[in-house]
């Protein structure tokens, strides 16, 4: 839960001491820790959050330095093209899976990729 890490690590502080530093250093502490780089940012936004005012503040601030949140992994999942589309059709009417990967393409896919852009 990122209440705990949080309060553990930064519960000492006064808020207008939880700066861009202080921030970088839960970060830097909680890595050390082996915990996911995922993680670290919802504690991050979590912290953010309860800063209320204070907190919006600091977000911008350490959005402008590049430091808001951390690296995750690479994206597991990859969008086909329309040809990429056609080829995996084409070769599955060999298979059985025909009608299941037809539906999956052209029918699932496009409902289920959609979400709010990323700006």
């Amino acid at each position: 839960m990122p209440r705990g890490h949080v309060k553990r690590l930064l519960g000492d502080q006064m808020l207008v001491d939880v700066n861009e530093d202080a921030t970088k250093k839960y970060q830097e502490a909680r890595l050390r820790e082996n915990a996911a780089p995922k993680s670290i940012n919802e504690e991050v936004g979590f912290l953010l959050r309860i800063m209320d005012i204070a907190g919006d503040v600091l977000r911008v601030r350490l959005h402008k330095k590049k430091i808001l949140k951390l690296k995750t992994g690479t994206p597991i999942g990859k969008a086909y093209g329309q040809e990429e589309k056609a080829s995996l059709i084409e070769n599955a009417k060999e298979a059985s899976l025909h009608t299941f990967i037809q539906l999956s393409c052209w029918l699932l896919t496009p409902a289920c990729a959609m979400r709010r852009s990323r700006r």
